[in-house]
């Protein structure tokens, strides 16, 4: 049989065949497959489908698009910067404070009451409205008392202005530098300096004073360009032509909230004589965003509270008093109110109940079927368990965990010392005694802080204690940096009562999203009437109608309590020492508070280290359980003077850092030994364990030395704590040893939101840089 002949073979390319790359086409689909998909129809041609895909702009249309973007973006702050100050916006507000001792803020107010034949003056309250028919403009002054940090920082909260005002022939005021140490801090609005007593003086004399007044602000406003004369007539009206027509600085923390400086308030009586509730109505003009009637409205020193209704009222500060005004307008709230929620719901079975075996199921199906008294006592048994919980979940709130463990430290000796004479009412003759007690705290505070400073964290052993019963808390750590550490491990009880949430930013976005709507009553420059529910009388009874009294609303969930995190540094002029855990009163633009917070290190990584002191020149992050701020948040940290309980004393300024419960603070605790004899990488130490038990305990842990060798223990040698070790190379006699332990810290529930009003100690350096005079 013929063999039939084989096909030819088919040429393989090789693996040096150039293989070139696709076309890519993009986004777009190309023009062959256009034309495949359109099979010839010209409505689907390629040119058709192209221009209505891209829009195709040509060159000079997109100019003119963006020059009518411009065109509308001018006319809008033109239309804004028109409109402020006038009938349909809110007033320019003006805070007149007082530079030098013996200043007459109410002489300058009536000189600018002057200055135009038109203008009147209408007072309400500690409130004055200058209302100038000739700008048809007005402006709400407000004149600081003297030496009154409190009522600057209320008014300053929502000032556009702050006219500063110094007499040429006095003193510069000792309260001046630190109150701008504090408002630079919160938040500056726009300042204006005017200068009085230059009548009598000639031109060349009033601009040597002028000069002078320059020099010395020039240290605190670098940017100070001019100062005012404030004697006639023409000065005042140069001062109220730069006030309407000066650009008003944008501040972000009261431009997404609505506020309202009250102007008066009335207490609704409740139904019962001895209610200790009652409703509260507050008048007064609304600035920032739209006010709705959901919202919460936080009183200062008290909290938020619910609306009852928002009335539109016809505005007696009006530029054209009851000309086309509308009748009063009512807004109630509906389902979307904000409610009073501060904490979590507690589930005390949440993370204790497991999924029932099917021999559970089958009797418990059993028993249904029976009925009778079984279900009546299963249901005793459960809420009789349940109290059992609810009961344990109160003894731990007020004993929390660790606390003592804690109170064996060293460093919080101090604290009871601290608190058994801090408030104490004995007789006269024993005063003495309690001072010489408060003397002996402060140096051993001082002595504490300077030790921390040159020793950081260092601990002795105990003796009278066993180590692994006294740090039985702590860990080890291979690396600080790197060795992991979660966050939800052994959450206190406090923890479970308070917020989280995944990602805070998009909650704030969604937050400032939500808002009044345009056709609210309470717009901004309406004059309008809130009424809160359910405020207590003895606060209705307390409001000082000689000072000004500023409510916010609160954006949604700001009334929710999480862990706020504070970045922080100490003020220059403060000296006192603060210790972590000490009460201290911060101050926010929206509620003012005091807490005990902890200290911890300003890094990145995902573990950061308790400081135990508060020093200078090294930043901290203050962690606080208080209720939820959105940042940006300006921050004023107080601490109270132990010499008198009304006094305090600025210690940091700062601003709100984050909001995360679950950031990881870690406490250190350093051992500390010391080399006895020396072999090379073979050392025998001594005094860092005094038992056998504790060196066997700790031998997993590594060791380290200040000169930076690492080991670790070998074994230990006799009874009374000395071991041997190992380390990576030669040792000096001169070295320490030491064994770094860790253990996690949590804030403890502190939040007081009653701050009582209290003065300010300036401290001598402030004194003695600040009183000058113009020597003319």
């Amino acid at each position: 049989m013929e063999q039939s002949e084989k096909p030819p073979a088919r040429h393989e390319a090789g693996l040096l065949k150039q293989l070139n790359k696709l076309h890519k086409t993009g986004r777009h689909r190309s023009k062959r497959s256009i034309s495949n998909d359109s099979r010839g129809k010209t409505m689907y041609s390629v040119k058709t489908i192209t221009k209505q895909s891209h829009k195709l702009l040509a060159k000079v249309e997109r100019r003119n698009q963006a020059k009518e973007k411009r065109k509308l973006q001018r006319e809008k702050h033109l239309a804004e910067k028109r409109s402020r100050g006038g009938t349909d916006a809110a007033p320019f507000t003006v805070a007149m404070v007082s530079l030098t001792e013996g200043v007459d803020l109410h002489g300058c107010l009536d000189l600018l009451l002057t200055a135009y034949p038109n203008s009147r003056m209408v007072k309400s309250g500690s409130l004055q409205y200058l209302i100038l028919e000739n700008f048809q403009k007005r402006i709400c002054f407000n004149l600081v008392p003297d030496c009154d940090l409190f009522a600057l920082l209320e008014i300053a909260k929502v000032a556009d202005f702050l006219l500063l005002v110094a007499d040429v022939n006095e003193k510069f005021s000792r309260f001046a530098e630190h109150a701008f140490s504090c408002l630079c801090a919160q938040g500056l609005p726009n300042v204006l300096y005017a200068l009085t007593g230059t009548e009598d003086l000639t031109l060349k004399k009033k601009n040597e004073a002028k000069g002078q007044l320059m020099k010395i602000l020039s240290r605190r406003f670098p940017k100070l360009e001019k100062v005012y004369s404030f004697d006639t007539n023409a000065d005042a009206q140069l001062v109220l032509r730069d006030i309407t027509n000066q650009k008003v600085k944008r501040i972000k923390f009261r431009e997404c909230r609505s506020n309202i400086v009250v102007d008066s308030f009335t207490p609704r009586p409740p139904a019962e004589e001895k209610a200790q509730a009652q409703n509260l109505a507050l008048r007064g003009i609304v600035s920032g965003r739209p006010l709705s009637a959901n919202s919460l409205i936080y009183l200062p020193n008290l909290g938020p509270y619910q609306i009852k209704y928002v009335k539109k009222l016809p505005d007696p500060y009006s530029v054209k008093p009851f000309k086309g005004q509308m009748e009063d307008e009512i807004d109630y709230p509906d389902e979307k109110q904000m409610q009073l929620q501060f904490e979590a719901e507690v589930d005390p079975m949440e993370g204790e109940q497991t999924w029932p075996t099917e021999a559970e199921l089958k009797h418990a199906a059993k028993r249904a079927q029976d009925g009778g008294d079984d279900n009546n006592s299963e249901d005793d048994d459960f809420e009789d368990c349940e109290s059992d919980v609810n009961s344990l979940l109160d003894q731990g709130d007020l004993v929390p965990e660790g606390a003592e463990i804690e109170s064996s430290d060293d460093d919080n000796g101090m604290e009871d010392a601290l608190s058994e004479f801090g408030g104490t009412s004995i007789a006269d003759d024993s005063f003495s005694i309690i001072d010489q007690e408060a003397k002996l705290d402060d140096i051993a505070r001082e002595k504490a802080a300077r030790d921390d400073k040159h020793f950081p964290d260092e601990v002795d052993t105990p003796m009278s204690v066993m180590a692994k019963d006294r740090f039985q808390k702590y860990r080890g750590l291979q690396s600080f940096k790197h060795t992991p550490w979660d966050p939800k491990e052994n959450l206190p009880s406090d923890f479970a009562r308070i917020f989280t949430f995944e990602n805070i930013d998009r909650v704030k976005k969604a937050s400032l999203q939500v808002g009044a709507a345009v056709w609210a009553v309470g717009q901004p420059g309406t004059y309008v009437e809130i009424e809160l529910v359910d405020v207590p009388v003895s606060y209705c009874n307390d409001i000082d109608k000689d000072k000004p009294l500023i409510v916010f609303s609160l954006l949604e969930h700001e009334q929710k309590m999480s862990v706020c995190n504070f970045y922080l540094t100490r003020h220059p002029a403060s000296q006192n020492e603060v210790k972590s855990k000490d009460s201290l009163i911060f101050w926010t633009p929206l509620r003012t508070f005091s807490a005990r917070p902890i200290f911890s290190e300003h890094t990145v990584g995902n573990k950061h280290k308790f400081e135990r002191f508060f020093h200078h020149g090294s930043p901290v992050v203050a962690s606080v359980i208080c209720p939820i701020t959105f940042g940006p948040c300006p921050v004023l940290v107080f601490q109270n003077n132990p010499d008198s309980e009304d006094v305090s004393t600025l210690v940091a300024t700062g601003t709100l850092s984050s909001i995360n419960p679950y950031r990881v603070v870690v406490k250190r605790s350093v051992l500390s030994g010391y080399p006895c004899k020396i072999n090379k990488r073979y050392v025998v130490a001594r005094y860092m364990f005094h038992s056998r038990e504790d060196i066997l305990w700790f031998k997993p842990v590594q060791l380290r030395t200040k000169w930076g060798r690492k080991g670790h223990i070998i074994e230990p040698l006799g009874t009374h704590g000395h071991m041997k070790c190992k380390f990576d190379s030669h040792l000096k006699s001169q070295d320490t040893i030491m064994m770094n332990l860790y253990k996690r810290v949590f804030p403890k529930c502190s939040y007081n939101p009653t701050v009582e009003e209290f003065g300010i100690d300036i401290p001598d350096s402030l004194i003695a840089a600040s009183v000058k005079s113009f020597d003319i």
